[in-house]
């Protein structure tokens, strides 16, 4: 639909630009005029509009020029929610008339954009008409959109996501379909839910073979964006073992030797992952903190500077070698060619501690001394770092801390639980509770140690140490094939009033 209106023209006297030596002006031949076009309005917003609906609005456009402007066919650079009606404007558009432009919106997105595009023969030959409007209408989201579902053990795991609606109209899902034979999902959908309303998704994996494999949940509905789809990640992997935990399970064999400590794997399949710095106590004077001096914190197993062990594998920690992997003696009356065995708790090195251990001094195991003599030195560990119980059972949790400095000091400890877990029957109450959104919470202890004493005989260190101990219960919705509880931490403020704090190893639990 257009309308072509011609306007009177006043003559005017004008003198002619060839009296001022010009030929043409923007292209046009001498005496033709000008070619110009406008558009009105500048822009077309629609507003808010309900899917489903169709609202139109209309511009102008208007030849303002003194000569005939050729049109070009219009078309949409953009969103396809907007389209013409008679969009058939094209030709001639004389000085004076104008053809109105009939534009449709039928919402498409909750944000719709475009450009309706004027052509022609103009001086500017094309103009752009913004195009705008917001589609009021549902919107169906999967959060998250891709779910681990990881087994240990082979045995089936289950995950969860949620369904939500965050459009400004009820979103109606007819159907769902979940592809993927070794996965299950259960749901009360199809259904409708309200703005802002959301639902569950329960899904499992139960595998076959230790491989990944991928499933996906789709679900169709009203929203105008087509299917949602949720990636489901199912993977069968053994567990790449902490030193602490293999240990535990008896994996582990932890002795020295003239050169140094030998860690060597002769357990299970399982591959044992070294990626921290340990301190290793002995009943001799064979105390010391061994690791990667390569190691970074934030690798991960698998990564460089992280020691994987497989069946039958050892690894020799060297005395007094600046190369990996290297160990420094925490005692100055050392026995380097006595054989031992290791009281292994999974306590790291302080950080203060190894700072000095990985620093470029020439002789860095005297200034480990000195930090031993001049510093409380807290250490906190566990006496286990495995745990295997029944949905609902429970287990005994011990928390050794230990100062291994030779200056007296005040320990403060933290223990978290998390959500689904509890502790009970602590033998050293805690002096503080700390609750935190996600469920979980921190218990907390101070004990006073003393400073650490040498034998009359040199033979090893006596160490003051304080256990925490309390009954660890795993509620049924915290029972999982492999889980774990956090690091304990200590922390103390040290002989210049600095804060320090070391961490421990988490306890691995694998619940059935």
């Amino acid at each position: 639909m257009h309308t072509r209106l011609a306007c009177c023209l006043l003559p005017m006297s004008l003198a002619a630009c060839s009296d001022y030596g010009v030929e043409s002006i923007d292209g046009n031949p001498d005496g033709a005029g000008e070619r110009l076009l406008q558009v009105w309005p500048e822009a077309l917003d629609f507003g808010e509009v309900a899917a489903g609906d169709m609202v139109t609005d209309s511009f102008t456009i208007t030849s303002t020029g003194t000569a005939t402007v050729e049109l070009e066919p219009l078309h949409v650079h953009g969103s396809g929610a907007f389209t013409f009606i008679d969009a058939d404007v094209e030709g001639p558009l004389a000085p004076g008339e104008f053809v109105e432009v009939v534009v449709a919106y039928g919402a498409a997105s909750a944000s719709d954009e475009a450009s309706a595009v004027v052509g022609s023969d103009a001086q500017t030959q094309q103009i752009n008409v913004p195009l705008t409007g917001a589609g009021v209408m549902p919107d169906l989201v999967f959060d998250p959109q891709q779910v681990l579902l990881q087994s240990f053990d082979g045995s089936a795991v289950y995950g969860s996501f949620v369904a939500r609606n965050e459009g400004l109209v009820d979103l109606v899902v007819d159907s769902w379909v979940l592809q993927g034979e070794r996965f299950t999902a259960e749901t009360d959908l199809p259904g409708t839910l309200a703005p802002g309303e959301e639902t569950t998704i329960s899904v499992s994996y139960t595998p076959l073979e230790e491989t990944s494999e991928l499933g996906y949940f789709w679900a169709s509905s009203n929203d105008p964006d087509g299917s949602e789809v949720a990636t489901l990640e199912g993977l069968y992997q053994l567990p790449c073992l902490g030193l602490h935990e293999a240990v535990t399970r008896g994996y582990v064999d932890i002795r020295s030797n003239a050169e140094g400590i030998i860690v060597e794997h002769e357990g299970e399949d399982e591959e044992i992952c070294i990626d921290r710095w340990y301190v290793y106590i002995s009943e001799g004077t064979q105390d010391a903190g061994a690791g990667d001096p390569s190691y970074v914190a934030d690798d991960v197993y698998g990564e460089e500077g992280s020691i994987e062990l497989t069946r039958g594998d050892q690894v020799l920690f060297t005395w007094g070698t600046s190369q990996a992997p290297a160990w420094w003696c925490v005692e100055q009356t050392q026995l380097t060619d006595t054989s031992t065995s290791f009281h292994f708790t999974g306590a790291q090195v302080p950080s203060m501690l190894l700072d000095t251990m990985l620093g470029t001094d020439f002789d860095p195991n005297s200034l480990v001394w000195a930090d031993m003599r001049d510093h409380p030195i807290m250490i906190v560990g566990r006496e286990r770092g495995w745990a295997s119980l029944p949905a609902g059972g429970s287990t005994l949790v011990e928390v050794e801390v230990v100062n291994m400095g030779r200056v007296a000091g005040v320990a403060a400890v933290s223990e978290t639980i998390p959500a689904g877990m509890a502790a009970s029957n602590f033998d050293l109450e805690p002096f503080g509770e700390d609750w935190s959104e996600d469920g979980s919470v921190t218990y907390s202890w101070e004990v006073e140690l003393a400073a650490a004493e040498d034998t009359a005989d040199d033979t090893h260190t006596i160490y003051d140490s304080q256990t925490i101990s309390y009954v660890l219960q795993v509620n049924d919705e915290a029972c999982l094939p492999r889980t774990s509880t956090p690091e304990p931490w200590v922390s103390w403020e040290d002989s210049d009033g600095t804060v320090q704090e070391a961490a421990g190893s988490p306890l691995i639990i694998e619940c059935w």
